[in-house]
């Protein structure tokens, strides 16, 4: 039976092309696109003004490009979703870095000379230097189509070996971590002997209370009514600087 033998050896080598072929191709496309990702950056700001890394709501815009020593000038990073800009950060120049991962590609932004403009939920303000982190999924192998046989077995066993699974989970946990923060934050301040919430950090000490405060979306948390926000130093337990407002708002930083 000719056609039927035609037929095996048809499907055999779609078989092969399809868990084998094909996966091995896209993680060594994946490996030189990680390899070449910097590259990839500078030449889209140089050829279009501006990068989107895929994946992400942020945009990079820069005047200037300077590849060899990783620098970029006049430097705006959006956060764009829709036809809506929810943030603005300029800064006179920054550092950019690659920070590769096995399941996801991280960039590294370090802004020098930087202000981040007012939106609907925050007032402007200005900082010496900044770290901005962009998480984006691979470039190429981030579906499951392209996995090998083995690498479909293990995320089996393990979903969060799969990079989309992965996010989300870290998402949730991020989120479910802000909701509990903010309910701790309303005992604190809801506690009438002393309703100041601390925070510490290596060499501060801020305190606050507020009326309200309210877990949103995307890891933050809001404070509304008498904000009224101090901040020590640890070290002395001198006094910095004392801040009043009507709102405020916390940006839980981290996945974890």
């Amino acid at each position: 039976y000719p056609g039927l033998a035609l037929a095996i050896m048809v499907a055999t080598a779609n078989l092969i092309l399809s868990f084998h072929v094909m996966p091995a191709f896209v993680h060594r496309a994946e490996k030189s696109l990680k390899a070449d990702a910097k590259q990839i950056l500078f030449r889209n700001i140089q050829r279009r003004g501006y990068y989107k890394p895929p994946g992400t709501s942020s945009r990079i815009y820069a005047d200037q490009v300077n590849p060899e020593n990783d620098t970029l000038a006049g430097v705006i990073v959006a956060d764009v979703k829709g036809a809506e800009i929810e943030k603005i950060i300029t800064a006179e120049s920054a550092t950019v870095r690659f920070n590769p991962h096995k399941r996801f590609n991280e960039v590294l932004i370090t802004t020098h000379n930087t202000y981040q403009m007012a939106s609907r939920d925050m007032t402007g303000f200005s900082a010496e230097s900044m770290v901005l982190t962009l998480e984006f999924p691979p470039l190429l192998g981030d579906n499951i189509k392209f996995k090998k046989i083995r690498e479909m077995k293990r995320i089996r066993g393990e979903p969060m070996w799969f990079y989309p699974v992965e996010k989300l989970a870290r998402r949730t946990y991020a989120q479910f971590t802000a909701e509990l923060l903010a309910q701790d934050i309303r005992d604190g301040i809801n506690n009438p002997e002393n309703n100041f919430y601390n925070l510490y950090s290596g060499r501060k000490i801020v305190e606050f209370t507020a009326t309200q405060c309210t877990a949103r979306e995307e890891k933050k948390i809001q404070l509304s009514g008498n904000v009224v926000l101090i901040e020590y130093d640890a070290v002395s337990k001198q006094m910095l600087r004392e801040l009043r407002c009507t709102k405020a708002l916390l940006n839980i930083e981290g996945d974890e």
